[in-house]
């Protein structure tokens, strides 16, 4: 049975800075207009609430109570944050960080503290809206957010310092918010901490160019439950003096993700594997290999995108929907690349004319994409899209230039999608329940993210 589904659109609406950002409970919609708050009702579109801030609004963020917004404007010695009510005109807070200035800011999960990070790493503030009580946490790592992380039951903090050159691991308990413990890791270069979804480990992530490599597993209280290094390569490479040569690429971690029930812990590394561990023994006990040829298993489906040329009635019909006395030649949307037909075999070997070309074919309805499926044995291609200024620009992978760089679990962690730098415009999917390729989708362009449904075992990919 088919079903269809009809797409409602409102008017537009005005905004600037920071893109419009939903209430948890999808009711309400904050929008930043210059320096100015205004909330609407996600339904109707309806200005329900508005207020001025002092300054540009750089960042929105609700609280967990869909009631409080904070706005924080981060402009150079005047670096602010407004909370305010979206039950009541009158209440609001103000909070200023002083000489010490203010980079970034965010909510507590409990939805009654703000915490902000000050310029040069100084400190972070921990703010209090019930009693106006302020916590100092002194020598962040990072000024963005990132080595900032709460453990999903709201208990704990779990902040990344650095003092005289040494990364330590400093955990605090949010109901006195003191410092609970306070370790230091066999990571030489600490990345980012995350916590377990069960909110039970501390995952320690070294930087991509770390010279260690290793990803240490710490209790709350600072015991190594495990210090994980990828394999080295079994066949060893040798130099053309004769001499053996461990393959570099064979080391580091890249990139990791927990499953959502925290009983799995995924991890890219530089030679183009995937190694999945269990949370008892945190021993990996999945070993996925991004391989450019496709032999087996049997079952799997590579899927390749293609495009079909659009020709004839479809192109006359859609100039005439412009009308017929429309002068091209005045058309302010006509870009120059259609004048030029007589640049002959210089334009097909102009990659920007045809990149332009082929986005034109795709709005207008030209050019139809659709997917093939490959026989096996199938061939990836290797970095033929690497240099892609497009994902370079607007890629959220892992800043390393080869190994896996992003990994995806699904709503129930029975499939993980991996993406490889090598190969940046192709996903693999794999069964978790076999341990087996069971899909790659490869992309005409590099893959920027993918994300899975929460709900069901759908994968989108851009």
């Amino acid at each position: 049975k088919e079903t269809t589904m009809s797409l409602d659109f409102s008017e537009t609406y005005k905004r600037t800075g920071p893109p419009p950002v939903f209430s948890p409970d999808g009711t309400k919609i904050a929008t930043a207009v210059d320096h100015r708050l205004v909330l609407r009702d996600a339904e109707t579109c309806g200005v329900i609430f508005m207020q001025e801030c002092f300054c540009k609004i750089s960042a929105i963020e609700w609280s967990s109570d869909s009631d409080h917004v904070l706005c924080a404007m981060y402009k150079k010695n005047q670096g602010k944050v407004q909370v305010f009510k979206s039950s009541d005109d009158e209440w609001r807070c103000a909070i200023d960080e002083g000489p010490a200035g203010l980079v970034f800011a965010r909510w507590a999960p409990c939805g009654t503290r703000v915490l902000t990070i000050s310029e040069f790493n100084l400190r972070v503030s921990v703010w209090s809206l019930v009693d106006t009580s302020c916590v100092y946490i002194k020598h962040p790592k990072f000024d963005s957010g990132r080595g900032l992380d709460f453990s999903p039951d709201g208990r704990f903090l779990c902040v990344v310092e650095r003092k005289q050159c040494v990364d330590s691991i400093v955990v605090i308990d949010c109901g006195s918010w003191t410092t609970a413990a306070k370790f230091q890791s066999s990571v030489d270069d600490v990345a980012d901490a995350k916590w377990s979804p069960d909110s039970t480990s501390i995952a320690v992530v070294p930087s991509p160019h770390s010279e260690s490599g290793l990803l240490v597993l710490h209790s709350p209280d600072g015991r190594v439950l495990r210090e994980f290094k990828p394999e080295e390569d079994e066949t060893s490479a040798f130099s053309k003096d004769g001499k053996t040569a461990t393959a570099a690429s064979s080391s580091g971690i890249t990139c990791h993700r927990w499953s959502s029930g925290g009983s799995f812990l995924a991890t890219g590394s530089r030679d183009r594997k995937t190694r999945v561990m269990n949370h008892v023994s945190w021993r990996a006990f999945a070993t996925l290999t991004h391989s450019s040829r496709i032999v087996a298993p049997a079952t799997v489906a590579v899927y390749q995108e293609t495009e079909t040329k659009v020709t004839g009635t479809f192109k006359k019909a859609k100039e005439t929907a412009r009308g017929e006395n429309e002068n091209e030649n005045l058309n302010p949307d006509r870009e120059w690349y259609e004048d030029s037909d007589s640049a002959g075999a210089s334009s097909a070997k102009d990659p920007v004319r045809q990149a332009r070309i082929r986005q034109k074919g795709l709005l207008d309805g030209t050019l139809v994409p659709k997917y093939v499926v490959v026989a096996l044995p199938a061939t990836i291609a290797v970095g033929a899209l690497k240099s892609s200024k497009h994902a370079s620009e607007n890629s959220t992978q892992s800043p390393c230039d080869d190994g896996v760089s992003r990994i995806e679990w699904s709503f129930n962690d029975r499939f993980l999608a991996t993406l490889d730098s090598t190969s940046p415009n192709t996903v693999y999917v794999w069964d978790m329940v076999n341990i087996e390729l069971t899909a790659v989708l490869v992309q005409m362009e590099n893959v920027v993210h993918f994300k899975w449904d929460p709900r069901g075992n759908r994968l989108a990919a851009v």
